[in-house]
């Protein structure tokens, strides 16, 4: 697998583990918005397509689904809107040129 960036879109991040199955451990999360790099990828017994991705703090699979390539020019023009409630921290891409509704 040729190696690719991709943007971590979960809502709240993506959950990276040891292995490709979900009953692997827990080796930490990545938060939503970060980049990272694929390095390989796979389908678990399960039949979800995971990724080991390498963060900036983190080395383990994830699910790809949580997952977007990475566009440079997208990534530069990329505006989001933080939403505070109830001690619970939001992110939300907002469309080129959009404001939060």
């Amino acid at each position: 697998m040729a190696q690719q960036l991709y943007t971590v879109t979960g809502k709240h991040g993506a959950v990276v583990r040891a292995g490709p199955e979900t009953s692997s451990a827990l080796v930490g999360t990545v938060p939503v918005l970060e980049v990272v790099k694929a390095l390989e990828a796979t389908t678990n017994s399960k039949g979800v397509e995971r990724l080991k991705i390498e963060g900036a703090a983190m080395t383990g699979w994830v699910s790809r689904r949580l997952l977007e390539k990475a566009d440079a020019k997208k990534s530069k023009d990329l505006k989001i809107a933080v939403e505070w409630k109830d001690g619970d921290t939001t992110l939300k891409r907002l469309p080129p040129g959009g404001r939060a509704g």
